[in-house]
């Protein structure tokens, strides 16, 4: 009997040790995925994402803006033209920046290309270490002609900031 009491209480105190685990990268205090607002509506960041790169041979970056739509995940790659790694406090909606949405609307099909019409994207911060950008969107209007989305919010995304080749 002590045996199982001993092996329930290594159990708890390890789940506990797991629920009380906080982000100790969180500079705004926010805990969990935070959200952000597309045409209006809010949406909980994803945690399957995909890590955004920069491209020395193209000069431009990508990022990945991954939500949740119900138990669906919607991918918002963002492009933009430039000649280095992300850096903080850059705008980046004045950079070429283009928008490929992997989502489930009719009108939209994978491979669609929006340009930016209006709004701002700004890389708020980076954290190397931690492979992510920060980026701040202020009604950050995308359009292919037909459809436009429009951004609101700060959300977080992976970004692989070493730029040599594995062996």
């Amino acid at each position: 009997m002590k045996k199982y009491l001993s092996v329930f209480a290594f159990a708890l105190l390890a789940v506990v040790g797991l629920t009380l685990t906080s982000c100790g990268g969180d500079d705004d205090g926010d805990l969990g995925l935070g959200s952000i607002s597309i045409n209006g509506k809010s949406f909980t960041l994803s945690p399957v994402t995909s890590r955004g790169e920069f491209d020395e041979d193209y000069n431009k970056a990508t990022f990945c803006l991954a939500v949740m739509d119900g138990s669906d995940v919607e991918y918002y790659y963002f492009t933009y033209k430039t000649s280095t790694l992300p850096q903080a406090n850059t705008v980046i909606s004045n950079m070429n920046l283009t928008l490929e949405p992997w989502v489930t609307y009719d009108e939209v099909k994978i491979g669609d290309e929006f340009e930016y019409v209006s709004g701002k994207a700004t890389i708020v911060s980076v954290n190397p270490s931690e492979e992510e950008i920060i980026v701040k969107y202020e009604n950050l209007e995308m359009s292919n002609g037909d459809v436009t989305f429009t951004f609101n919010g700060k959300a977080d995304a992976m970004f692989k900031f070493s730029t040599s080749s594995l062996p």
